[in-house]
């Protein structure tokens, strides 16, 4: 018996290839120790969901486990000259491997949540179900890391948030990039209808055998013909 102090808790799920374990009311899963992991065999006697445990935690590790009521704890201790490894008795149950998922949020409901590019839901378990997965970040546009364990979300591990004040630079930044560029493609076509009539006037005058004295009818053919110019390149 563990001389550690052990108090007893209810495993939510545990992957020993990451060499995590979560327990229920725990908002984070918690390593569990290279020895424990060394003297255990966790695939022939998994840790299943719903099993009550003793376990013994040091800093941030799980460093002596057992299930309740087995008098054969998996410790991280163990004498070298044992003829066999001690072993936790669980249920009967797999051990399912987990994936670590990086992506960006589409739409959150209390279920569940889409992300973005994938056409169907992917379900919380029934646990974070009951949390406020919106109060954590988990909104559309944001960037989260989570957990999957049998096409479940079994923890939301990291989440990247977009702040206000970006997006609304990014899209003042757009709006202000198409407004200038409007701006400057109409100021050139006015100069260019502008030059292209006073053009015409000169010709005109050139080509007149009769002297041109009127400054009014000038001005007035030059202003006709930068409309008529203006119109025609706007409708090009």
């Amino acid at each position: 018996m563990s001389d550690k102090k052990t108090v007893s808790k209810i495993v939510a799920w545990c992957v020993p290839k990451r060499a995590l374990i979560k327990f229920d009311g725990d908002d984070d899963s918690i390593t569990i120790s290279k020895n424990v992991l060394d003297k255990t065999d966790f695939a022939k006697y998994p840790l299943a969901k719903g099993d009550t445990v003793d376990v013994s935690i040091e800093g941030d590790e799980v460093v002596y486990i057992r299930k309740s009521g087995d008098a054969s704890p998996v410790k991280e201790e163990a004498k070298e000259e044992a003829k066999t490894e001690e072993k936790v008795e669980t249920k009967a149950e797999a051990s399912v491997d987990s994936v670590e998922l990086t992506k960006e949020v589409y739409c959150v409901s209390k279920y569940g949540l889409k992300f973005v590019g994938d056409n169907d839901w992917t379900n919380f378990t029934d646990e974070l179900q009951k949390k406020d997965v919106r109060s954590m970040g988990v909104v559309a546009k944001n960037t989260i890391t989570v957990v999957l364990q049998a096409g479940k979300i079994v923890e939301i591990k990291k989440v990247e948030v977009q702040k206000e004040s970006e997006k609304v630079e990014k899209e003042s930044t757009s709006s202000s990039s198409r407004k200038s560029s409007y701006r400057d493609e109409e100021s050139t076509d006015k100069r260019t209808a502008s030059m292209n009539a006073k053009d015409v006037v000169v010709a005109l005058i050139n080509a007149s055998r009769e002297e041109v004295n009127s400054t009014d009818k000038i001005e007035k053919a030059i202003n006709v013909l930068t409309k008529k110019f203006y119109e025609v390149t706007k409708n090009l």
